[in-house]
């Protein structure tokens, strides 16, 4: 017997190889797995990139707090974006406005978080008196009461109303400049307050005015007039836009006695309400 049978080594046997003709079509052959290799890599490359999509997405942020901490009483010791704070009778608490600053509320205070974020921080005074110290670029700390609302210019204050909206500002240092719900618009410098109205803000004023001038339709404004001193020039600055023109001639004539307008100012501009003249004249003004 040929070694071709065992080993294919030896000579061609005719009729083994007449056999393996027959039995060919029988043999067992590996079936072949067509696009196995692609499919797997194309499930890998899935997989990644749901990963890749699940690590890189933004994680929703936690919702912004700011820090309360307690200084008489207890209560909650954060005030959520949204979320109100109050004060009993006996109680006061202090406010961390984000990382610009503080806000210290006094007993029976009531304040809304509206807002707080890089463009604005901003509570609601619904009642009571707080007292905020921000170190910020101006107008990014604001305060809402019913009547008006606060613009901080990077300063120390104190606001209070009452729950008809009527209510104090006094400034101890920078500037806040005070918008009323009807319009009107105060700028109150350091030492100076301002009245808060049902409509609106009052005009500044330091401390020794005559009463009369803080009414601009009341009927002793002739007199406070007469009484007015340099350190009313501010008062009677504001009085120009909220008088009728029969009177805003007499306060014109008395503010520039205590104050003469600049070159930027002539009184004649000033009359009309020109915008730019009025600035230039208040930037002027001597202040306690």
């Amino acid at each position: 017997m040929t070694d071709y049978l065992w080993d294919k080594s030896g000579p061609e046997d005719p009729e083994i190889v007449r056999l393996e003709g027959l039995l060919d079509r029988y043999r067992r052959r590996p079936r072949r797995r067509r696009g196995l290799v692609p499919a797997l890599l194309a499930a890998a490359a899935a997989a990644a990139a749901v990963a890749a999509a699940v690590l890189l997405s933004p994680r929703e942020a936690p919702p912004p707090v700011w820090e309360v901490t307690w200084l008489e009483g207890s209560g909650d010791a954060r005030l959520a974006l949204g979320g109100w704070l109050e004060t009993g009778d006996d109680a006061r608490a202090q406010v961390k406005v984000a990382d610009i600053g503080r806000v210290d509320l006094d007993p029976n205070t009531r304040v809304q978080l509206v807002a707080t974020g890089e463009s604005e921080h901003r509570l609601d005074l619904r009642r009571g008196k707080l007292h905020a110290l921000v170190y910020a670029p101006p107008r990014l700390f604001l305060v809402d009461t019913p009547a008006a609302t606060a613009v901080d210019l990077g300063c120390a204050y104190t606001l209070e109303v009452d729950e008809s909206g009527a209510g104090l500002l006094h400034v101890d240092s920078g500037h806040v400049e005070l918008e009323g719900r009807d319009g009107t618009t105060s700028y109150v410098p350091r030492g100076a307050s301002c009245r808060i109205g049902k409509g609106g803000a009052g005009v500044p004023w330091f401390e020794g005015v005559p009463e009369g001038l803080l009414d601009p339709r009341g009927a002793g404004l002739e007199a406070a007039l007469a009484l007015s001193l340099p350190r009313d020039a501010l008062t009677l600055w504001h009085l120009i836009a909220r008088v009728d023109e029969e009177r805003r001639a007499a306060v014109l004539d008395r503010l520039a006695a205590l104050a003469p307008p600049p070159p930027g100012a002539p009184l004649d501009l000033c009359r009309q309400l020109d915008g730019a003249a009025l600035l230039a004249w208040r930037d002027r003004l001597p202040l306690p």
